[in-house]
Parts: structure tokens; C-alpha cells; sequence
């Protein structure tokens, strides 16, 4: 399921910050992103609930438990 919630970023983010995203990789319920962008990543950071609210609700259940911007 961790695999699926990965595949999935750049469908909850858009193609923007799809395309601005670096790397991301889960671990333990725990995705992990970076940015090429310092305004992609900030504002990011701040969206990070939500998405990952996006992201367990397309997953039906609690994979994501946070998410780290690098």
C-alpha cells in the first residue's frame, strides 16, 4: 500500500509540482518529498495535511501518517 500512496503524488498534487518535485519515497507511513522549488516546498509545508488527508482517502485507510519536505 506505501508503494501506491508514491504513485500516487503527482495525481493529488497536479502536474506543476509534479514536475517540480525531486525525489519522494515513503517509510513507515512516512512520505518524504523535495522540491526544486523553495515556493513549491513552502507552500507544500503548509498543505501538508490536506494532502495527506487526499492521499489516505484515494489509499481507504491511514498509509500516510506524515509528510516530511525536504
Amino acid at each position: 500500500m506505501e508503494g501506491r500512496a508514491v504513485e500516487l503524488w503527482a495525481e493529488v498534487v497536479g502536474e506543476y509540482v509534479a514536475r517540480v518535485t525531486e525525489d519522494v519515497y515513503i517509510r513507515n507511513g512516512v512520505l518524504y518529498v523535495s522540491f526544486s522549488s523553495a515556493a513549491v516546498r513552502a507552500e507544500i509545508f503548509m498543505r501538508r495535511r490536506l494532502l495527506m488527508d487526499q492521499l489516505n482517502a484515494r489509499l481507504r485507510g491511514r498509509v500516510v501518517r506524515n509528510i516530511v519536505v525536504r
